[in-house]
């Protein structure tokens, strides 16, 4: 699991949720399973989303400040507005898994 956002890359959480969501690898049979890997993969998405949160307050604030290189700190803030985007893409994603497990568990839509 990771401690932060800077895992996020092509050998991290993205890729890792990708495989998860295949039916050839770790996607269960069992509704109950499925849902709770989505459980525990959100808990770690949200984390990391709270984390990358505080790190855009960090690269805002470097950019209000007077002696800031402000190519670099735009380029900053940018890469940091695309992991969000992801963070926030995956967790569509799961969501429309867990309402898929859902329909095949036979509960009720609320």
């Amino acid at each position: 699991m990771l401690a932060s956002t800077e895992g996020i890359r092509a050998g991290g959480v993205i890729e890792e949720a990708w495989h998860a969501g295949t039916p050839d690898e770790g996607r269960e049979a069992d509704p109950f399973g499925r849902l709770v890997r989505l459980m525990k993969t959100n808990e770690r998405l949200f984390a990391d989303l709270k984390a990358l949160d505080a790190k855009v307050g960090q690269a805002k604030s470097y950019l209000l400040a007077p002696d800031s290189h402000l190519p670099l700190a735009l380029a900053n803030l940018a890469r940091l507005k695309s992991k969000h985007s992801g963070l926030l893409a995956l967790l569509r994603a799961n969501r429309i898994e867990a309402l898929d497990a859902l329909d095949e568990a036979g509960a009720p839509r609320i």
